[in-house]
């Protein structure tokens, strides 16, 4: 059971990351680097797949929640972002990033934490 819990914590952490991450995005997103926008959004979209396979794990061992609502909202997001990217459209990735993204991450966020919360700080 520790390693459930485990991988709980690692799941907080690994959130409060990717919400750091997609911050540190839209504050860079307009830097001369063509490409290291769309790497840091790979490594987001690859941290997001892990987390997503995380709460599979656990999905019948945790009560009834809204994460995997709160999961199509990011993956919705995401793929606005990379098509705005696909056509060079800078300011569809910055509004995405600051309207929708960031904020559909914190709620995911919210939602995960309220749901795995009291198994990891018993």
């Amino acid at each position: 059971m520790e390693r459930y819990y485990e991988m709980m914590r690692n799941m907080i952490a690994l959130t409060d990351t990717g919400i750091e991450a997609l911050e540190y995005l839209a504050d860079k997103l307009y830097e001369n680097s063509e490409d290291a926008p769309f790497y840091l959004y790979i490594d987001f979209s690859d941290a997001f797949l892990q987390l997503c396979q995380s709460y599979n794990i656990l999905d019948m061992k945790l009560p009834q929640n809204r994460i995997k609502e709160r999961e199509d909202m990011v993956c919705k997001g995401l793929i606005a972002f990379e098509n705005a990217n696909r056509v060079g459209d800078m300011i569809s990735m910055d509004k995405l990033l600051k309207v929708y993204l960031i904020p559909a991450m914190k709620v995911y966020r919210a939602e995960l934490a309220a749901c795995i919360n009291p198994y990891i700080l018993c």
